[in-house]
Protein backbone atom coordinates (compact mmCIF):
# COMPACT_ATOMS: atom_id res chain seq x y z
CA UNK A 1 0.00 0.00 0.00
CA UNK A 2 1.42 3.37 -0.95
CA UNK A 3 1.73 6.39 1.31
CA UNK A 4 -0.94 8.16 -0.75
CA UNK A 5 -3.40 5.32 -0.17
CA UNK A 6 -2.59 5.28 3.53
CA UNK A 7 -3.21 9.02 3.77
CA UNK A 8 -6.49 8.65 1.91
CA UNK A 9 -7.60 5.90 4.30
CA UNK A 10 -6.59 7.96 7.35
CA UNK A 11 -8.54 10.97 6.05
CA UNK A 12 -11.60 8.83 5.37
CA UNK A 13 -11.38 7.31 8.84
CA UNK A 14 -11.09 10.77 10.42
CA UNK A 15 -14.15 11.97 8.50
CA UNK A 16 -16.09 8.85 9.51
CA UNK A 17 -15.10 9.42 13.13
CA UNK A 18 -16.35 13.04 12.98
CA UNK A 19 -19.62 11.89 11.43
CA UNK A 20 -20.02 9.11 13.98
CA UNK A 21 -19.38 11.45 16.91
CA UNK A 22 -21.81 14.00 15.49
CA UNK A 23 -24.53 11.37 15.16
CA UNK A 24 -23.81 10.08 18.67
CA UNK A 25 -24.19 13.62 20.02
CA UNK A 26 -27.53 13.97 18.25
CA UNK A 27 -28.71 10.67 19.72
CA UNK A 28 -27.52 11.70 23.17
CA UNK A 29 -29.38 15.01 22.88
CA UNK A 30 -32.56 13.19 21.84
CA UNK A 31 -32.24 10.77 24.75
CA UNK A 32 -31.74 13.68 27.15
CA UNK A 33 -34.84 15.41 25.78
CA UNK A 34 -36.92 12.22 26.06
CA UNK A 35 -35.64 11.68 29.61
CA UNK A 36 -36.69 15.21 30.58
CA UNK A 37 -40.15 14.73 29.06
CA UNK A 38 -40.60 11.34 30.72
CA UNK A 39 -39.48 12.66 34.10
CA UNK A 40 -41.94 15.55 33.80
CA UNK A 41 -44.74 13.15 32.83
CA UNK A 42 -43.98 10.77 35.71
CA UNK A 43 -43.98 13.68 38.16
CA UNK A 44 -47.35 14.79 36.81
CA UNK A 45 -48.80 11.30 37.21
CA UNK A 46 -47.44 11.02 40.75
CA UNK A 47 -48.89 14.43 41.66
CA UNK A 48 -52.30 13.48 40.29
CA UNK A 49 -52.33 9.98 41.74
CA UNK A 50 -51.07 10.85 45.26
CA UNK A 51 -54.24 12.63 46.42
CA UNK A 52 -56.40 9.89 44.90
CA UNK A 53 -54.57 6.96 46.48
CA UNK A 54 -56.45 7.17 49.81
CA UNK A 55 -59.80 7.33 48.03
CA UNK A 56 -58.87 4.39 45.81
CA UNK A 57 -57.81 2.34 48.85
CA UNK A 58 -61.15 3.12 50.55
CA UNK A 59 -63.09 1.94 47.48
CA UNK A 60 -61.01 -1.23 47.29
CA UNK A 61 -61.79 -2.03 50.91
CA UNK A 62 -65.48 -1.19 50.42
CA UNK A 63 -65.90 -3.59 47.50
CA UNK A 64 -64.00 -6.51 49.06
Amino acid sequence: MSINQTDTIKKAMAENKKLFLSEMKQLNDKIDALDARLTKHISFIENVYAPLSNSIDKFKKFFK
